[in-house]
């Protein structure tokens, strides 16, 4: 419930009475600006043919925030299991794979990973994927187990997003969105790829003895669920 703030052509602006604000994409509106709201009583406005769906934004204090997080959309459950599809090493964050037989000073630790709907979604964007919400990574011997990198935060999801400047600091080259637009292509009906960079600024592997490591990846959602993988990697670095 609140005040209508924004009437656009395809999208309305709802601002509620504690601050929070929220974007309804996809909609022509039947209401106005400045008119009252009420959840579950108000109609806003009709799905612009051809869309199909709402793209709903929620906004705290002008950020962009995850609104499935307690205390926000309600009732919600989850039982999916987010997944690491990949993980991988790189000379450079937009650079070339390397050999995990053979790593060699800096590089760059990428993860792939998705999560998907715990609700259907209908029509064309379902079976789509979407980015987990929490990634931690961890490095550990492969011969004892003991932790020689201890578990890091590379992405949190749960209650914020990151800013649009921020967006090359967390994902790496390949990362795109479901459908994603390139120059004049839409490219429907494709799946998302989200590709994590686990440092902002890679991982100097002159910090690890020589040997042979795993790198763990653990992704979870909204709920706590969780799936963890690993890659093993050899560091011989020149004495």
């Amino acid at each position: 419930s609140g005040t209508v703030e924004t009437v656009m052509h395809d999208w309305i602006g709802v601002t509620g009475a504690d601050g929070r604000s929220f974007r309804y994409w996809h909609v022509a509106a039947v209401v106005h600006i400045g008119e009252q709201v009420e959840a579950d009583a108000t109609v806003l406005g009709r799905i612009i043919k051809g869309c199909g769906h709402v793209h709903l934004s929620e906004f705290d204090g002008g950020f962009p925030v995850n609104p499935l997080a307690p205390g926000h959309l309600s009732p919600y459950s989850d039982k999916t299991k987010p997944v690491v599809d990949s993980i991988s090493l790189r000379n450079a964050a937009t650079g070339d794979a390397l050999m995990p037989e053979l790593v060699q000073g800096r590089a760059e630790l990428i993860a792939g990973a998705h999560d998907m709907p715990n609700l259907p979604v209908p029509g064309v964007w379902h079976g789509l994927p979407i980015a987990p919400a929490l990634v931690t990574w961890r490095i550990q011997r492969a011969d004892t187990g003991k932790v020689v990198a201890p578990q890091q935060v590379a992405v949190d999801f749960r209650r914020q997003l990151p800013a649009d400047p921020d967006m090359w600091r967390v994902y790496a080259r390949g990362s795109h969105q479901n459908m994603s637009v390139f120059g004049k292509h839409y490219s429907f009906m494709q799946p998302g790829v989200y590709l994590f960079r686990l440092t902002p600024n890679g991982f100097d592997t002159r910090t690890l003895r020589n040997g042979v490591y795993d790198l763990i990846v653990t992704v979870a959602d909204i709920r706590g669920n969780q799936t963890s993988s690993a890659l093993r990697f050899t560091v011989a670095n020149a004495l």
